[in-house]
């Protein structure tokens, strides 16, 4: 490689390491991602502009209650209205775009510093009990991060919550700053990560058009297979969604066709050893300081110096891990099992692209 070439690739890295290539779509190249557009028009189609237009009516009418409840709970406690100010904020799929006709609504609110968790979930199912277009209400507050589910308009709706630990510095909240995690309790942090994961996917890809167009066909590709699901053992949205953004910091000039076609290549052939063969998009160090001890920082397990030798009890047989402070390895629910199921099936992804000549 010559020195201009390699100037030339570390100018344009995306990601923890330089790109593989630097390829362009070819014509070919365009008409296949076409084709395939049409393809999943026909087998996994996104929400229609009704769909969506009903998706931003419940979304705005929740986060209109959410905002009342704030108003209303610091008049009866007592408090500053800006010190219990609540905002709703939409996570994962929704926030990355991705909608289809099944799709719920997924969002955190993130609460004022005098809002407690308990009084969130003790009184805020009280004010939607009120209305007739919500039922199904399920508040889980036990639950590893707490969560109120019901319907909406007869969509389902997931409501976590997120106590900020101090009062914001100005008016606006960013959800980027790593300091709103100060003091932080875990269970907030989890659920304010659903905003800074997603958010932080997005600053991490080259072409956010061409990564959700990749992502759409292999998250139909997954649900087909039945490999979409944290429940069962296998990789969920968040998971799926940074494997994909992987491969277009390694072709960050591919379209999506092209990056489906690597998507295979590359995780077939992928040591998942997570000691070495972690999926990272960016570095994530600890934070120092009093407020930040706690959010733990991923880190490898101990190199495994022969096959034969265990894995740390602990650790799951693969790394997918996210890219916003404090990262995590999203891929908690993988066992072994499920793990060589995993495998097997983006083997056989490869093998018939391979047929097919892509």
């Amino acid at each position: 490689m010559s020195a201009e070439n390699a100037r030339q690739r570390q100018q344009q890295q995306w990601g923890v390491s330089p790109p593989v290539s630097l390829s362009k779509p070819s014509a070919k190249d365009v008409a296949a991602a076409e084709v395939m557009k049409e393809v999943l028009a026909d087998e996994a189609p996104e929400a229609n502009d009704e769909e969506r237009q009903l998706h931003r009516t419940v979304f705005e009418l929740m986060s209109r209650l959410v905002s009342e409840w704030g108003r209303e709970y610091a008049f009866s406690a007592g408090f500053e209205e800006a010190d219990c100010h609540c905002e709703l904020m939409a996570i994962g799929s929704a926030r990355l775009g991705l909608q289809d006709p099944s799709s719920d609504i997924d969002c955190v609110v993130v609460a004022g510093h005098k809002v407690t968790r308990d009084a969130f979930f003790n009184l805020f199912p009280v004010k939607l009990s009120e209305r007739n277009d919500i039922n199904n209400l399920n508040p889980v507050p036990q639950a590893a991060v707490p969560v109120i589910k019901m319907k909406c308009m007869d969509v389902d709706v997931d409501v976590l919550f997120c106590g900020l630990a101090h009062p914001l510095d100005g008016p606006l909240l960013d959800p980027s700053d790593d300091n709103l995690l100060c003091d932080m309790d875990d269970k907030s942090a989890r659920s304010i990560n659903g905003v800074r994961v997603s958010d932080a996917i997005k600053a991490c890809v080259p072409n956010f058009d061409h990564f959700l167009g990749a992502l759409r066909m292999i998250r139909a590709w997954a649900r087909r297979r039945g490999i979409y699901s944290n429940a069962l053992g296998y990789l969920g949205g968040v998971s799926w969604a940074i494997l994909v953004a992987r491969v277009c910091q390694l072709f960050p000039n591919m379209g999506p066709s092209q990056l489906v076609v690597r998507f295979f290549r590359v995780y077939s052939r992928w040591n998942w050893d997570p000691s070495e063969g972690a999926v990272i998009l960016c570095h994530s160090e600890q934070r120092s300081g009093d407020g930040f001890q706690h959010h733990k920082v991923w880190c490898p397990p101990p190199k495994r110096t022969t096959m034969d030798q265990p894995m740390v009890a602990s650790a799951s047989p693969m790394a997918v891990i996210t890219p916003a402070y404090p990262s995590m390895n999203s891929t908690f629910g993988v066992t072994s099992m499920t793990m060589e199921t995993l495998k097997r099936e983006l083997e056989r992804g490869a093998s018939i692209i391979s047929t097919k000549g892509g």
